[in-house]
């Protein structure tokens, strides 16, 4: 991709403001989309058993955190050179992340936080969506090719 074709942000200007279509997020299961909205500030229930795929909110949001770094600079890679791409990570994944929590209305999903907390700053932002991309990865029938595939077609999504 030009350098020319790029705003402030590093990103294309198609990808501005709401998409255009919402691909379907992969579908978690009912245990899994539990622990995926679960406030990260929200105390955690039982110890964890090790059968249990899902764990905790921390542990998805953890999961999720590189293992969507890892999505998204592939899905980056054919547009940006090898040198300028943890850059661009770091530049545009931000907006993406805000972009997609917004256009799948996530922020309104979240129950437990404590009164008063702003779900779209940006901190909160990420959290929202590093838990659910680690739910899709825990998740015995998603798995990392669905968080791989699904993070690809929403870089591709203008």
């Amino acid at each position: 991709m030009n350098a020319n074709n790029l705003n402030a942000q590093g990103l294309p200007p198609q990808h501005l403001g709401p998409p255009t279509q919402i691909p379907p997020a992969p579908p978690l299961c009912g245990e899994a989309r539990l622990h995926a909205f679960a406030h990260h500030s929200f105390p955690n229930g039982a110890p964890l058993e090790a059968s249990e795929p899902y764990g905790d909110h921390h542990r998805l949001a953890q999961l999720g955190r590189s293992m969507l770094t890892a999505a998204y600079a592939q899905a980056c890679m054919a547009t940006v050179s090898g040198a300028a791409l943890q850059a661009h990570i770091d530049a545009t994944l931000p907006a993406f992340v805000d972009r997609w929590v917004s256009a799948y209305g996530w922020r309104h999903q979240v129950y437990g936080a404590p009164g008063g907390t702003d779900t779209g700053a940006p901190y909160e932002t990420r959290k929202i969506f590093e838990t659910y991309a680690g739910a899709i990865v825990a998740q015995p029938t998603l798995g990392p090719p669905a968080l791989f595939a699904w993070i690809q077609l929403l870089v591709n999504t203008p």
